[in-house]
């Protein structure tokens, strides 16, 4: 409770609201693991207050989550069940994003090859100009001396 007291007051005096909703976590966790499951539920209700204002998405997730198992273990099974959903679809959105991020840097390593190779392919063929030409012109240059 001391560290937790600790980092409140860290939050306070810069007014960090990261460190404000990590405290509120420790806090309500503190208080699960002392079977205070209302006191836990309204203090990661403000945590989640914070994060969702400030788009901290892991930290929703896991809030919703524990959210879902404190009102499952005071009895309150529709509202756990809503916030079993939550967790489920935000989770979903979390990897879905991460997939399409993935695809798209796939897709940027994929066109940065190509265009490499389509360079390399073009200094290739215009090496294999050059030697055509000095081939040319050394028969040509051969040829005059023949005559």
């Amino acid at each position: 409770m001391r560290y937790y007291a600790n980092l409140d007051a860290y939050a306070e005096e810069n007014n960090s609201l990261a460190s404000k909703r990590d405290a509120l976590d420790g806090y309500a966790n503190v208080a699960t693991r002392l079977r205070q499951y209302n006191r836990a539920i309204n203090l990661h209700t403000e945590g989640l207050e914070i994060a969702l204002s400030q788009n901290f998405n892991t930290n929703v997730l896991d809030t919703y989550e524990e959210l879902a198992s404190l009102y499952s273990k005071t009895g309150k099974h529709d509202i756990a069940y809503e916030y079993r959903l939550k967790y489920d679809s935000l989770k979903d959105s979390l990897v879905n994003q991460k997939t399409n991020k993935q695809i798209a840097e796939l897709e940027a390593q994929y066109m940065v090859s190509q265009k490499e190779k389509e360079l390399s392919d073009a200094i290739n063929r215009e090496k294999a100009r050059r030697w055509q030409l000095y081939a040319v012109a050394s028969l040509l240059l051969l040829s005059i001396l023949i005559m």
